[in-house]
């Protein structure tokens, strides 16, 4: 199940119709959710942002970071070093606050 199919199922404006196939099968119905629920649990997870206080990203992956500047936050990809800094685009920092795994690419 895709993350759009599983937010159609979840969705109060489209659940109805998403689900009137299973209307006379409860434990297919239940089965449909509970898989939807688990699709977006797990998009969620993936998707959030992590304190750096909470959890390091593995040391070489690149990942999105959220980092403080004079001017406020800025979100940019980063790569993780051992040493605790960031390489970003404008160099190294210590600076990052929290990071999330890049997202995956678009499809089509």
């Amino acid at each position: 199940m895709t993350n759009q199919e599983a937010a159609y199922i979840l969705d109060p404006e489209t659940t109805r119709q998403a689900l009137a196939p299973y209307a006379l099968d409860c434990q297919a119905r239940m089965a449909v959710v509970n898989e939807a629920c688990a699709v977006a649990a797990n998009a969620l997870r993936e998707t959030g942002w992590i304190s750096i206080k909470d959890k390091m990203p593995p040391t070489g992956v690149r990942v999105l970071v959220c980092r403080k500047t004079r001017s406020g936050k800025v979100v940019e990809p980063g790569i993780a070093g051992f040493d605790g800094f960031f390489t970003v685009p404008v160099g190294r920092t210590k600076n990052v606050t929290h990071w999330m795994p890049m997202p995956k690419a678009a499809e089509g």
